[in-house]
């Protein structure tokens, strides 16, 4: 059995190598313009001890940056098979979750049929303007191509109320280098594109940076309207 999957890898590479642009064998794929996820590409850790850890560590910052905080509607942009949904519907009275992938969503709404998922690539979200308190994307604007994330970013604020708040958690470390799925932005990239939001809270999740072979998502970061920028 080892052997037919070293071999299946070996020929799957061979396969890509050939065909550049296929992705093929790959965790992530294609859906339009826009970049999506196989089961195993969605939350990376060596080990199921070291992704539950990660998961813990990602609920309790989030609980942290957005405690007594009042939100009565709440969008989850990306919210792939619905690991974070409970979390931000609990901090909610009201919370929708979207995303552009239908096995991912079908898997959610059997997991959590008490919340409400739709299918949505983000470009153009069917909500009526100022309609939340909170947007959260978390790890997925990086992997939003560059011709597209000034439309995208446009829908997120267009939806997002006069009072409402941005949780971002977004890889920022290597914001030169990118891969064909991904591509690092600086948080004065997302300053410049949402000048009537202050950057309030910024930080990496140290807590999984220490766990071998495991690094942070992303840096976690909030957007407020009106508020003094915290570094």
């Amino acid at each position: 059995m080892k052997i037919g999957r070293r071999v299946g890898r070996i020929a799957t590479g061979v396969y890509r190598r050939i065909n550049r642009n296929s992705t093929v064998g790959l965790p992530w794929k294609e859906e339009g313009d826009f970049v999506t996820f196989e089961w195993d590409g969605f939350v990376d850790a060596p080990s199921p001890p070291a992704l539950f850890a990660r998961h813990h560590y990602e609920i309790a910052r989030i609980r942290q940056v957005l405690a007594n905080k009042n939100i009565q509607r709440s969008l989850e942009f990306g919210c792939g098979y619905g690991r974070l949904s409970p979390t931000f519907a609990s901090m909610s009275e009201r919370h929708t979750g979207i995303d552009i992938n239908a096995e991912a969503l079908s898997a959610a709404r059997v997991a959590y049929p008490d919340l409400d998922f739709q299918q949505s690539s983000g470009s153009e979200l069917a909500f009526p303007d100022d309609t939340f308190d909170l947007v959260a994307t978390w790890t997925v604007l990086q992997h939003v191509r560059p011709e597209r994330i000034d439309g995208v970013l446009s829908e997120i604020k267009r939806v997002l109320g006069p009072d409402g708040q941005l949780l971002l958690c977004e890889e920022t470390r290597d914001p030169k280098g990118e891969t064909r799925h991904s591509w690092h932005r600086e948080p004065s990239f997302y300053e410049e594109r949402l000048p009537s939001l202050c950057l309030t809270h910024s930080s990496y999740i140290d807590e999984v940076d220490r766990m071998p072979g495991m690094t942070s998502p992303g840096r976690v970061m909030l957007f407020e309207p009106g508020a003094r920028a915290v570094v």
